[in-house]
């Protein structure tokens, strides 16, 4: 994976230091110099647990993106100090200069082989616009907040009532713009240690590799199927479409991942802890508990908006508001269309980093599909995945799935249907076809759907595509006829297959 190369440098004089002064090898005299990445692309996992891989371009430090001011907290087992010859301040700030980076104050920190270094860093955006073309809407604010003494700790602000842009161009297309909503764009840290020169393979740069600590949507396509069937794009009179998520996080917690000062570590064996967001107050914090004031995020996107959101599972309950984080609402002329992230069948949640595009069908106040494509995080070269169209049983994962669902399903009808395999009415619609003979004994028996379609008056419609199972028993069930249709069956015998067809001839 290729990553883009951030090459922060420190600049050391020794014109005032002599050897005679301080008595050092000219090894152990070196500074401590720094290279860094970002990483651009982070690949989200597909349901059948599949990754796509990405391959980012590099982009320029000295213009877009613009990470500002970048924080460095160095944890030392052993400072250097002898004469003038002093490490600076363990907590400084570095600015970007065409590429490198300098210490606001100057200075340098020293190798002092064999004594271990450990680095954090990280950066705290505002809402500062940064293309010169562009005009920012709303006043500049704080996104990322800090402690100011201990550099631990801190909140996030998800607010998406700002817009920039910058332009993008995938593979074969023309430019074209794309609009986020605030400097989490920008949002970055890394951690890197502990270190002494000689683990550092000897050398003086220490690489910083640099994450996304919050994860991205970009909206690229907003179809509306209207009344008459039709499928379409919104009336321009509706654009932007305000839109609302009541379990998202409108604030969190991060962690620089900086030890706390009184802590002893165990250097040899020390595991650092990354910077992240988190929604559990960090530990000797005095943020208060986030409250029901804490979560709901609402905003207006246009095809082309990005929005940043907390790295979670969209399933998962908010533990204030009791529903799922995934939940989201849009508004198109005067109606409100509900629905999920979570009916996103291949991409359950999102991690820090983690980038998706969704294009989304809006029908009778529902949402009726949230289709992704993999996303790099910033140079919009995209990866399709699969997701369909219409919802049904496509290859042999999704029939596994139902009868697992129909196992519980059996002991609690309540138990809510896996995402994209019953379509609106509740029928089932096989699209492709299957072999479900090798697989477990439980999933070439036909009792738990022929109890779901009686029970329900609902049909399986296999629309002339075939299932090959080990014995479905459906020959033995003379009333079979009422609630399968263009469905072939082949089922396995001593001699080979015995394939029969229900539907109506």
């Amino acid at each position: 994976m290729k990553k883009v190369i951030i090459y922060l440098s420190i600049l050391a004089g020794f014109a005032s230091c002599s050897r005679e002064d301080i008595d050092l090898s000219p090894a152990e005299i070196r500074p401590i110099l720094f290279s860094g990445s970002v990483e651009n692309s982070s690949s989200a996992v597909t349901r059948a647990g599949e990754s796509v891989v990405e391959d980012p371009k590099p982009e320029a430090m000295n213009g877009t993106p613009d990470y500002g001011t970048i924080y460095i907290q160095r944890t030392a087992e052993e400072k250097f100090k002898k004469e003038s010859f002093t490490d600076m301040d363990d907590f400084q700030e570095f600015m970007v200069n065409v590429g490198d980076l300098e210490c606001i104050k100057g200075g340098c920190w020293y190798w002092n082989n064999p004594k271990y270094h450990l680095f954090h860093a990280w950066n705290l955006p505002t809402t500062k616009g940064t293309l010169d073309d562009v005009a920012v809407s709303g006043d500049e604010k704080q996104l990322v907040t800090i402690d100011d003494e201990s550099h631990r700790f801190g909140t996030v602000d998800f607010s998406m009532d700002k817009r920039y842009s910058y332009t993008i161009k995938e593979q074969g297309k023309d430019p074209e713009k794309i609009y986020f909503l605030s400097n989490l764009e920008y949002f970055i840290g890394a951690v890197a240690g502990p270190l002494t020169k000689t683990s550092n393979g000897g050398g003086e740069y220490v690489t910083l590799p640099f994450k996304h600590l919050v994860a991205k949507i970009i909206v690229k396509e907003i179809r509306h199927i209207k009344a008459d069937g039709s499928d379409g794009t919104p009336d321009t009179k509706d654009i932007p479409i305000p839109f609302y998520m009541p379990n998202m996080p409108n604030k969190a917690y991060w962690t620089t991942g900086v030890p706390a000062p009184s802590s002893s570590i165990d250097w040899d064996s020390y595991t650092p802890q990354e910077p992240q967001v988190t929604l559990e107050r960090p530990e000797g914090s005095s943020y208060s508990p986030l409250g029901a004031e804490d979560f709901g995020v609402s905003g207006k996107l246009s095809p082309g908006d990005a929005f940043y959101i907390f790295p979670c599972k969209f399933s998962e309950l908010n533990k204030t508001t009791k529903q799922p984080f995934g939940q989201i609402q849009f508004k198109l002329g005067n109606a409100w269309y509900y629905g999920s992230l979570d009916s996103i069948t291949t991409v359950k949640e999102l991690k820090a980093g983690e980038c998706i595009s969704v294009t989304l069908r809006m029908k009778d106040g529902t949402v009726k599909g949230i289709y992704p494509h993999i996303e790099n995080w910033s140079d919009g070269n995209r990866e399709d995945i699969t997701q369909h169209d219409r919802p049904g049983i496509y290859n042999e994962t999704d029939w596994q799935r139902l009868i697992d669902w129909l196992e519980r399903w059996k002991t609690n009808n309540d138990a809510p249907a896996p995402p994209g395999l019953l379509d609106d009415e509740g029928n089932l619609n096989l699209y492709g076809n299957l072999n479900v003979s090798e697989l477990a004994e439980k999933y070439s028996q036909s009792d738990l759907i022929t109890e779901y379609l009686q029970k329900k008056g609902k049909k399986l419609m296999g629309n002339g595509h075939r299932i090959k199972m080990k014995n479905s028993g459906w020959n033995a069930n003379e009333n079979v006829g009422k609630f399968i249709d263009e469905l072939y069956v082949s089922e396995k015998t001593d001699t080979g297959w015995d394939t029969k067809y229900y539907g109506n001839d």
